[in-house]
């Protein structure tokens, strides 16, 4: 509402134009809703000691007025049928009288003057601008060039939406603005032509509290009794808010069965669950989803290997509408897998197996898997255990076995054992190859007994890694302790030794040949010494005695004596004890016989002796006998 008061006052709209000159002007404005009635206040309450004559209610530029009232004549009044609707006037209405429109639309607006006149005072002129207010007249909702209401979606969460309101119709134009359960969010519309008006609302990211929220349009162009709406309910796709694995807490024991589980929530619809174990998915058992479809439970059955140990375990929640990369939530576990040892035994990086010499310090490595750790490492040569003795330069560090100072007697075939809680894992074997000077090997034939221009066939026999390549001979006189090289040719290399051809020709030749065997490590420190002497017959067994006598056989072992420097064999003779008639007479190279087919139930003479060129030794008498068949018969 506008007071002013001018002396000449002018007004022009887009309707008229005209001039009052007055004493004074009162211009008043009304808004008034299309439909509705308008109240136009004039002021007809005249001055003291002065009394209303005449009003009249005049629109625009008009100079017929649409409203009458003569107050001469007792309160009658008239209106002219210049309007499309009843027109009233109210003189009691308080502070100012009102000329009431009703039912008021576009052709209503204007400018309305009343015309007040009085007895003695001054006629009163009051201007009225009447403003119509023309409600908007459709509301729409616009997503991806296609109307929307009610429940729209379902959206990812994360994903952007844009919503255009779109609004036609309406004088003034109407506010448009956009509400989020009942808070304001988006004030700011365009006006694109004339009667259309729009909003674009954009959420960069539906976030979870936007699941069910009602996002309202609203347009309105008068205090918001002319509002009109537009709703639509957001429904959303969630992504899992949480995931769990239990089940893995304690350490798990391979190729033992376990049951684990991973529970999920917060995903709507309800989220699918993958396992996945070494990258590589894991088939599920069961899955469980509760009746509100909130939680997700997978369940997992597992049979960990020692392969398994400080493996991810991952459980992977998705949400099985929305993009994976998107909706995935996922929760991992470094699995604790006790198993028993896997062992694996190697020769010192630093060592070539193939140049390893006597004096020289070697290691084993003893590579061991295991989870818990050791708390038992065991080693072996030849099957036999090895101790620790720092004296003999044994030492057992950590995970490896040091000999310092190795020796021939080191080489062999070695393991380690390791043992924890879980079991116990056997290595492989590494064969350790000492290379050593040659030494004369132990059980050989050392006396050789030849009669003069005889020739005795004297075998070097040594062992040595790698083998002897080469021999030296030497002789010894027994009567001097002078000491002869033998010429290089004299004898000849056959396998792993040298065989040498020695035939005495008088006492001087009777002595000892010396051998001295050379391989890549080097010379023998001390020669194998044959002692060559004039040959004599055999010492006679000894320890001779008859075993396993039955009805028709016996069986005799005696022991060798002494051959005499020569080689010797043994004969035994059996004779008939009653009737003295030999029965079996056999030679051989072994003491042991065994005979068969022999009479039931008779006395045995057995004579055995040994013999070689230089004669026959000493018999050794032996009495036996066949066990009759009756005293067999009555034993059984």
């Amino acid at each position: 509402m506008i007071d002013g008061r001018v002396d000449a006052w002018q007004f022009s709209n887009r309707f008229f134009s005209f001039k009052i000159y007055s004493l004074a002007v009162r211009l008043e404005k009304v808004s008034v809703l299309s439909g509705r009635t308008a109240e136009l206040p004039c002021d007809i309450s005249p001055p003291p000691l002065d009394s209303l004559y005449l009003v009249l209610w005049y629109k625009n530029n008009s100079d017929f007025p649409i409203y009458k009232y003569d107050a001469r004549r007792s309160r009658e009044s008239y209106r002219q049928q210049q309007t499309q609707h009843d027109i009233h006037f109210q003189f009691d209405s308080h502070p100012e009288a009102l000329l009431l429109l009703n039912n008021v639309g576009d052709h209503d607006e204007g400018i309305y003057r009343c015309r007040v006149d009085f007895g003695r005072s001054p006629t009163r002129n009051v201007l009225v601008q009447l403003t119509v207010v023309v409600p908007p007249g459709k509301i729409r909702i616009i997503e991806d060039n296609r109307q929307v209401s009610s429940v729209i979606g379902p959206y990812d969460e994360g994903a952007q939406l844009s919503l255009n309101c779109i609004v036609t119709g309406g004088r003034p134009r109407p506010e448009v603005s956009w509400w989020l359960d009942n808070k304001l969010v988006d004030h700011t519309y365009i006006g694109t032509s004339e009667n259309v008006v729009q909003n674009v609302l954009v959420i960069p990211q539906l976030q979870r509290h936007h699941l069910h929220a009602i996002l309202r349009c609203q347009a309105s162009n008068y205090f918001g009794q002319s509002t009109i709406v537009s709703s639509v309910q957001l429904d959303l796709n969630l992504r899992p808010v949480w995931v769990a694995i239990s089940g893995t807490e304690k350490p798990l024991s391979a190729g033992k069965s376990y049951t684990i589980e991973c529970a999920t929530g917060g995903s709507r619809p309800s989220a699918n669950i993958h396992w996945y174990l070494h990258s590589i998915q894991q088939q599920a058992a069961t899955e469980r989803v509760t009746m509100d479809g909130r939680n997700t439970t997978s369940t997992l059955k597992l049979i960990p290997s020692a392969k398994d140990h400080d493996a991810e375990l991952i459980c992977s929640a998705f949400n099985p509408v929305m993009i994976p990369a998107s909706s995935r939530n996922m929760w991992w576990r470094l699995l604790d897998v006790n198993f028993a040892p896997t062992t694996e035994l190697e020769l010192g990086r630093n060592l070539k197996p193939d140049s390893i010499v006597e004096g020289n310090d070697v290691y084993f490595e003893c590579r061991i898997r295991c989870n818990p750790p050791p708390h038992r490492i065991l080693w072996t040569h030849e099957g036999q255990n090895v101790r620790e003795n720092s004296s003999a330069g044994v030492l057992m560090v950590e995970q490896s076995l040091v000999i310092r100072r190795v020796s021939r007697l080191h080489s062999g075939r070695y393991s380690c054992t390791a043992i924890n809680t879980e079991g116990t894992g056997l290595s492989n074997t590494v064969q350790l190859r000492v290379m050593y000077q040659p030494i004369c090997r132990p059980n050989q034939k050392f006396l050789y007994g030849v009669a003069k221009q005889e020739t005795a066939v004297v075998r070097c026999q040594t062992d040595a890694i790698p083998p002897a390549n080469s021999h030296r001979w030497a002789f010894n006189t027994s009567s001097s302790s002078e000491m002869t090289e033998l010429t290089e040719g004299a004898g000849e290399v056959v396998q792993q030794g040298s065989v040498f051809s020695y035939s005495p020709q008088s006492d001087r030749d009777y002595g000892s040949l010396l051998c001295w065997a050379r391989n890549d490590i080097g010379e023998q420190r001390d020669p194998c010494v044959y002692r060559i002497f004039l040959g004599v017959r055999p010492d006679p067994p000894t320890n001779c005695s008859v075993v396993n006598q039955t009805a028709d056989a016996i069986e005799v072992w005696c022991r060798p004596g002494f051959d005499g420097g020569q080689s010797q064999q043994f004969q035994f003779e059996i004779f008939d004890t009653q009737s003295a008639v030999l029965l079996y007479n056999k030679s051989g190279r072994y003491p042991h016989l065994r005979v068969g087919n022999l009479e039931s139930g008779v006395k045995l003479f057995i004579q055995v002796s040994a013999f070689n060129p230089r004669g026959r030794s000493a018999l050794v008498p032996l009495e036996a006998y066949t066990i009759k068949i009756a005293d067999k018969q009555t034993g059984e």
